[in-house]
């Protein structure tokens, strides 16, 4: 690649000169056409001349070459203010001439240069084989030359006007102010020059006579300053005189009157209208009658009938608080109070509300303020539902002594029933009889430690055995915890107001005992914020079996591997109803052998561990 030097720019025009006479003859030549430039009308543009040679030094003559110019603020390395590109030709000797101003403008304003305001420099790009990629040969300040372009600009080229005093950089309004003349009351123009401008305005009011003097308008005064509606505003000069009766004064009109402040007086208008005398207004069913012409259809507001004492509405929905109501009745309301209140004034109890159908009356709501509130049925003419003032509630009853008190019969279509300690009764009681390794005393059920131990052949307590056992209590309200890899975490109490997430799994728990997270899952609570809790205590030993967590939402059915056996240790039939050969399991189960499969459903998780 060629690279390329002696490249300068005519402000320092000197670098140009070699041992070749043609370069000086051509420097001289510039010289000359730049002074005699200088005396007359500063150019738009700045010339440029250098000669391009390789960097062993021989010229590049005959070659097309391109250049960017920048001309840089305050330094060498300064802001660029103007950047321009060229492309140009040398000649035999390598010489080529351009002008600075004249190129394709990549960036700013030739013209808008402020020459005077700091130093400015000149860098110079060039690529030897006419396209784009410019190479830098240097930057150098521009001396002279360019500031005749500043000069164009400066105060010794301005020459001061009427009125104007130009004093080195400052420039002076040096004329008085002019009295302007205003005639007229209309459309207004202006004529004559400064100093002497008159403005004169035409009349362009219709009326009745052919006076352009005498419309009425209104005459205002702020501060100094006298304005007249239609008009022009005058400044008053202050007042200097101690007499207190002939200051300026405010004209106003009521009606035909004009009156005049301070006890000014009064005058009355003529009225020449005929078209603004008072009128007689008349109605005549839904419109409206101006005496003397003109009429208004009023909005439709027959909606209610009356009949003696009685109102009714036929025409369609009735809304209290809605525009749109979509019932015969239709109440919304935003505030606090009662949005519908019915109160009876006097000793009669009964009848409230009513329901009927074609007139006869199906049933409907008493209150009694011994009693409560009843739905009274009209067929068995019972009460059939009763909520009484302790808060008890009846059914089939006119009086509950509990809570709830049904007279009849309950039927659970689905779920079953759920009593206080959470157990579920989904089919009538019967005998239980313990099996093998199970202990039943009384209504209690436990496990036979002896046979468990026996034919289990570990201890069902420390399923990873007793050794390396670290107890830990783990807080994870602000931040996760991760168990460390070849450890299993035993979680004896879960004590949390959030649920708990295991890895990416929500498992919904809350407040749970007797599950093992396996080696490096990282355990956190759904949202960790103020009021969010979420304890942890166990303990860590060597891992030996391998921790089951099945999200009924992911995974709707689950084998236990051959040779496997999977202990269950929790799952919330709440959250996650667990199915075995289509039968639901109410609570933890216990074991499953190889094979076994078992379905999930709900949203939330059975926890477990293969051994």
């Amino acid at each position: 690649m060629n690279l390329f030097k002696n490249i300068s720019p005519i402000p320092n025009f000197l670098n140009l000169v070699n041992t070749n006479i043609m370069h000086k003859i051509s420097a001289i030549i510039l010289l000359s056409f730049l002074t005699l430039n200088s005396f007359s009308q500063a150019p738009k543009s700045i010339n440029y001349q250098a000669v391009a040679r390789d960097n062993a030094g021989k010229v590049l003559a005959n070659k097309t070459v391109s250049l960017r110019l920048s001309i840089l603020d305050s330094t060498a390395t300064g802001t660029a203010v103007y950047i321009e590109t060229h492309s140009a030709t040398t000649n035999a000797f390598g010489l080529f001439t351009l002008g600075i101003g004249n190129g394709s403008v990549v960036s700013g304003t030739f013209s808008n240069i402020n020459w005077g305001g700091s130093n400015k420099f000149l860098k110079t790009e060039m690529d030897a084989t006419g396209g784009t990629s410019y190479s830098v040969l240097g930057t150098s300040q521009f001396l002279s030359v360019p500031y005749a372009l500043y000069a164009e600009k400066s105060g010794s080229s301005l020459r001061p006007g009427n009125g104007i005093n130009i004093s080195g950089d400052s420039i002076h309004n040096i004329a008085q102010d002019k009295v302007v003349t205003v005639t007229g009351g209309g459309a207004t123009t202006v004529s004559g020059t400064y100093p002497n401008f008159t403005i004169t305005s035409t009349d362009t009011k219709g009326d009745a006579d052919s006076s352009a003097t005498n419309e009425l308008q209104n005459l205002s005064i702020t501060g100094r300053q006298l304005s007249i509606s239609s008009g022009n505003s005058v400044y008053v000069p202050a007042d200097a005189d101690s007499s207190v009766t002939n200051e300026l004064q405010t004209i106003t009109r009521t009606n035909g009157t004009i009156t005049l402040s301070n006890g000014g007086g009064s005058i009355a208008l003529p009225d020449s209208s005929a078209t603004n005398e008072l009128q007689i207004l008349t109605r005549k069913g839904d419109t409206l009658f101006l005496s003397n012409g003109g009429k208004v259809l009023m909005p439709d507001s027959n909606y209610w009938n009356k009949n003696g004492s009685n109102i009714s509405y036929t025409k369609g929905n009735v809304g209290v608080g809605t525009n749109t109501p979509n019932a015969r009745l239709h109440i919304e309301d935003s505030a606090n109070a009662e949005a519908l209140k019915i109160n009876r004034i006097g000793s009669t109890n009964t009848g409230m509300v009513g329901f009927y159908n074609n007139n006869k009356r199906m049933g409907g709501f008493d209150a009694n303020p011994g009693i409560g509130l009843t739905y009274y049925d009209e067929a068995s003419k019972k009460n059939i539902m009763t909520l009484d003032t302790s808060g008890n509630v009846g059914i089939g009853t006119s009086k509950a002594d509990a809570k709830l008190e049904v007279t009849g019969m309950i039927h659970s279509s689905k779920l079953g029933y759920k009593f206080p300690d959470s157990s579920v009764q989904v089919s009538a009681a019967h005998t239980y009889h313990a099996g093998k390794g199970i202990l039943l005393k009384n209504d209690t059920f436990s496990l036979d430690t002896n046979y468990v131990l026996q034919n289990l052949a570990f201890n069902p307590e420390y399923p990873d055995g007793t050794s390396s056992i670290v107890t830990v209590a783990i807080d994870i309200s602000n931040s996760s915890y991760t168990v460390p890899l070849g450890k299993n975490l035993h979680v004896i109490k879960y004590l949390g107001s959030d649920s708990l997430v295991i890895d990416s799994i929500n498992t919904g728990a809350r407040g749970i005992d007797n599950f093992i997270v396996g080696s490096g899952k990282k355990l956190s609570i759904f949202k960790i914020a103020n009021g969010h809790s979420g304890l942890i205590q166990g303990y860590l030993s060597d891992a030996h079996v391998i921790p089951v967590i099945l999200k009924a939402s992911t995974n709707t059915t689950y084998t236990v591997p051959v040779g496997k056996k999977l202990y269950e240790t929790y799952h919330n039939p709440s959250f996650c109803t667990v199915y075995l050969g289509g039968n639901a399991l109410f609570s933890s189960m216990g074991i499953f052998t190889q094979g076994n499969t078992i379905k999930l459903t709900g949203d939330g998780c059975m926890f477990g561990f293969l051994k």
